[in-house]
């Protein structure tokens, strides 16, 4: 396995155990869906300023690009109000 596969896919383990869990809900149905698009979590991030918040950002989009889920915007949106800024 290559190393940068390898880091992939322990982000997108890490990502489905926090959509499914980290919020206190537990099947991805229950999850309500982000009403944000891609670009406006995206800003979001950036203007977050935390590194982990905008590669969990970043990694929740990619992989709702390749696997569209509502859980991953949903986590993505979750994540930028429960980690405070810098």
């Amino acid at each position: 396995m290559r190393p940068r596969a390898g880091c992939c896919a322990m982000a997108g383990s890490g990502m489905r155990l926090y959509a499914c869990f980290g919020n206190g809900l537990g099947r991805a149905a229950e999850i309500a869906p982000s009403d944000e698009d891609a670009l406006s979590l995206i800003d979001r991030a950036l203007a977050h300023g935390d590194e982990h918040v905008i590669k969990f950002t970043e990694a929740c989009l990619g992989r709702d690009a390749r696997d569209s889920s509502p859980v991953y915007r949903a986590a993505a949106a979750h994540v930028l109000s429960a980690i405070g800024r810098r």
